[in-house]
């Protein structure tokens, strides 16, 4: 999948979920079976520029909330 790939809702809610129980210790190969796909697809859909955007915006959402606690 080429970096300037768009994504859509499906994938997008699916990678938003992905960060959130990857950072709860659940591993990339479990999350990618739950969601009926291979850990390939899921990591080519992270390595995408806007993959990388939403971990960006995930980790700076997980700073803030820390912060704030």
């Amino acid at each position: 999948m080429k970096k300037d790939t768009r994504l859509d809702a499906r994938q997008i809610r699916i990678l938003e979920g992905y960060f959130e129980r990857y950072y709860d210790s659940e591993m990339m190969d479990v999350i990618a079976k739950s969601h009926r796909m291979s850990r390939k697809t899921l990591w080519s859909w992270k390595e995408t520029d806007p993959g990388k955007q939403l971990h960006n915006k995930y980790l700076l959402e997980e700073e803030s909330t820390t912060k704030k606690a």
